[in-house]
């Protein structure tokens, strides 16, 4: 009885009513205070173009059925198997060509926001097989592997990414992956010497990848270590996602979310890869045994070669904002509609209206426009790094526009924390006038 009188209260405090300026909905009551296009002021924000872009993708998937909510709660295989078919649907829909997102990287950042904000299983999967997958090999190979490119454009292969062993992740120096050349057969033989050095929680691994870009110390002939390198190495066949022999694949399970996506673990016993799938823009071995590279200082091959890593953790930054994005909206939305006290014998009031309410919301709405501004320009340095790699001016431009560099960016950023602050305090006084932007989107 209890609960019932409980529930009927809360439906009672969120039910519309006239709360502002006479109108029956509270959301379009604050929505029509606005003295400008709402619209208009997204436009101004992200761009009108990219603006058109977000709607074009947002309508697109809301008109298919196959993005439809679930009406039940999903088991873990059955989310797996609807984020699979949603992204084949995605690759299908090509938002953006390759020549789109030369042009106008940040789409690219937005299609990826926009997935996300439907589901970050769908966005990961994505993600994984345009960055880290294809556009490794487009940063880091050459012609000999646009065969792989071009299928895993038309998802004819998955890919994944594999780095991380079990007992070493930040400290890549020490991974314990070989791929020592066998000139006799001109094959790399990729091995796992121990349990230590399973690739470790692979995203699209546990289920669906049918190639991988695997780290692993390249040694040629005469024993030489010539430090970690990246390999194509297929783990599945693409008919019926069957293990190579060699390669024993695995699922990592449950997750606290995100289990849409499969992460699962790879290990190597003696798997041989044709020679060329050594990705071979910064060094290379002849089919003699003979390594080769234009770059001679080690620490800088060193740094090449992780310089894909990049793309995961300027997207994390992008993933935040996306969140944060969410949540305020859904914060500030649900302030709105919610009643709760009120002048004596007057009606109860929406939450949004008390002072506190906006002391604890109006900062992180203010943080999340500085922080997406701060995403971008992170991005668009990204793309800058990548670009220089791609076409091969890495040598007079890796100093300014290193991941290094952009690491220091991020750790810069953190360390202004208090003039963060002052920034944040002069655009919440801004916002404080312009709240309905947000209940207006």
């Amino acid at each position: 009885m209890e609960g019932r009188r409980r529930l009927a209260t809360l439906q009672r405090h969120l039910s519309p009513r006239e709360c502002v300026s006479g109108h029956s909905n509270p959301l379009d009551a604050y929505r029509r205070l606005a003295r400008f296009p709402t619209e208009e002021m997204s436009r101004f924000i992200v761009g009108a173009d990219i603006h058109e872009f977000k709607q074009h993708v947002w309508s697109t998937l809301s008109d298919d059925v196959l993005f439809t909510r679930p009406e039940r709660e999903l088991t873990m295989d059955d989310m797996r198997h609807v984020a699979f078919m949603q992204f084949k649907r995605v690759a299908e829909y090509e938002f953006l060509t390759e020549r789109e997102m030369a042009a106008q990287p940040l789409k690219a950042r937005a299609l990826n926001n926009c997935l996300g904000a439907y589901d970050w299983s769908l966005a990961v999967i994505y993600s994984l097989q345009a960055g880290p997958f294809r556009r490794t090999i487009m940063g880091s190979g050459t012609k000999r592997h646009d065969t792989f490119v071009e299928r895993a454009h038309h998802c004819e292969i998955i890919g994944s990414f594999a780095l991380t062993e079990l007992s070493h992740g930040s400290n890549t120096k020490e991974m314990q992956t070989t791929a020592t050349y066998d000139p006799a057969t001109q094959e790399f033989v990729l091995n796992t010497p121990d349990i230590e050095a399973t690739k470790w929680w692979i995203g699209n691994a546990a289920q669906i990848a049918t190639h991988t870009i695997s780290y692993a110390q390249l040694y040629t002939s005469d024993g030489v270590c010539h430090g970690l390198h990246m390999f194509v190495v297929q783990l599945r066949d693409t008919k019926d996602l069957t293990p190579l022999p060699g390669v024993l694949v695995g699922d990592l399970g449950k997750k606290l979310g995100l289990n849409g996506l499969g992460n699962g673990f790879i290990a190597f016993d003696h798997v041989r890869i044709p020679r060329e799938n050594l990705l071979n823009r910064v060094a290379d071995v002849t089919p003699d045994g003979r390594y080769v590279t234009a770059v001679k200082d080690p620490s800088k091959r060193f740094g090449q070669s992780l310089g894909n890593l990049s793309s995961g953790r300027v997207g994390i930054t992008g993933i935040c904002v996306v969140n944060l994005w969410s949540s305020i909206s859904i914060a500030v939305r649900y302030s709105a509609v919610r009643h709760q006290f009120g002048p004596e014998g007057g009606s109860e009031m929406p939450i949004i209206e008390y002072p506190l309410q906006q002391w604890r919301l109006f900062p992180y709405l203010a943080a999340a426009y500085v922080l997406e501004y701060f995403s971008q320009t992170l991005f668009l340095d990204f793309v800058k790094f990548w670009i220089a790699k791609r076409f091969g001016d890495m040598e007079d431009r890796i100093v300014s526009i290193s991941i290094h560099n952009i690491k220091n960016k991020l750790l810069n950023f953190t360390q202004q924390r208090f003039s963060l602050i002052n920034q944040l305090l002069f655009i919440y006084c801004v916002i404080i006038s312009h709240l309905v932007i947000l209940v207006g989107l």
